[in-house]
C-alpha cells in the first residue's frame, strides 16, 4: 500500500505543484489542503503517513497544526517545509515532535529523498543546520532523535566507537563477525541515520549527541 502524503500550504501553486511533482516521481498517494483547518479535518477521517507542511501559514502556523496532527494521530510523521530560517525555531519544533526539516529552496530530487527517508522512518535534520546547532542544546536533538526509529541502538553505538578508532571495513566486519558487504550496508544505515555522509562526520555528531565518549576519538 502506498504511503499516504498530506501537503499543507497556503499557497495553492506551491502545494499543487508539489503535489503533481511527488505523484509524478513517488509511488505515493498525495493530497493538498490550503489551511491547518482542512488538514486537521482531513486526519480526523482518515490516515495520514507523512504531512510536508508550511511554516508560514494564517490563523495557525505550522509548529502549532504539528502539534494537533500529532495528537490525533501519534504515528504521522511531520516534514516542516519553509523557505525561512527555521535555525531560531529549533525547540519550539522539537517539542512539537517535528520529524524533519527541508527548504523550499531544495531541488526536487532532495524534497523527494528527504520523504523517502522519512518514509523509512528517519528523522531528517539538514547536515548545515546541524552544524550551526553545536553550540545549542544538543540534547534537544537527541531527545527528537530517541522518539523516532532511527535512535542509535547499542549494536550501532559499538559501530561508532570502532570507526572512531579508525578501524578499517575488514577490520569491522572481524570484529562484528558480518561480511565487508554487511559492514557496508550498516555503515550508509548509520550515517542516514545521523544525516552524515563520512566516517569523520558520523563520529563527530554521535560524540555531540553522547552516543560515544569524546575519548574514544582517534588522535
Amino acid at each position: 500500500m502506498h504511503s499516504h502524503i498530506l501537503i499543507v500550504d497556503d499557497h495553492p501553486a506551491v502545494g499543487i505543484g508539489t503535489k503533481d511533482m511527488l505523484e509524478r516521481n513517488m509511488r505515493v498517494r498525495a493530497s493538498y489542503v490550503q489551511s491547518a483547518k482542512l488538514a486537521i479535518e482531513m486526519i480526523s477521517r482518515q490516515r495520514i503517513d507523512i504531512v510536508l507542511c508550511d511554516w508560514q501559514m494564517p490563523v495557525m502556523n505550522g509548529i502549532e497544526l504539528c502539534s494537533i496532527l500529532k495528537d490525533k494521530q501519534s504515528d504521522v510523521k511531520v516534514m516542516m517545509y519553509s523557505g525561512y530560517e527555521l535555525e531560531p525555531h529549533f525547540n519550539e519544533m522539537m517539542d512539537a515532535r517535528v520529524n524533519g526539516f527541508v527548504s523550499k529552496s531544495s531541488s526536487s530530487d532532495e524534497l523527494i529523498q528527504s520523504l523517502q527517508s522519512m518514509i523509512q522512518g528517519n528523522a531528517i535534520i539538514p547536515i548545515d543546520l546541524l552544524q550551526r546547532l553545536r553550540s545549542m542544546d544538543l540534547r534537544a536533538l537527541q531527545k527528537i532523535m530517541q522518539r523516532q526509529n532511527s535512535y542509535i541502538t547499542d549494536k550501532e553505538k559499538e559501530l561508532l566507537e570502532a570507526i572512531s578508532l579508525g578501524s578499517s571495513n575488514r577490520e569491522l566486519a572481524d570484529k562484528f563477525h558480518i561480511s565487508q558487504r554487511g559492514v557496508e550496508y550498516q555503515l550508509s544505515k548509520l550515517f542516514e541515520k545521523l544525516q552524515v555522509r563520512s566516517r569523520a562526520k558520523a563520529v563527530t555528531v554521535a560524540i555531540e549527541l553522547g552516543y560515544i565518549p569524546a575519548k574514544t576519538s582517534k588522535g
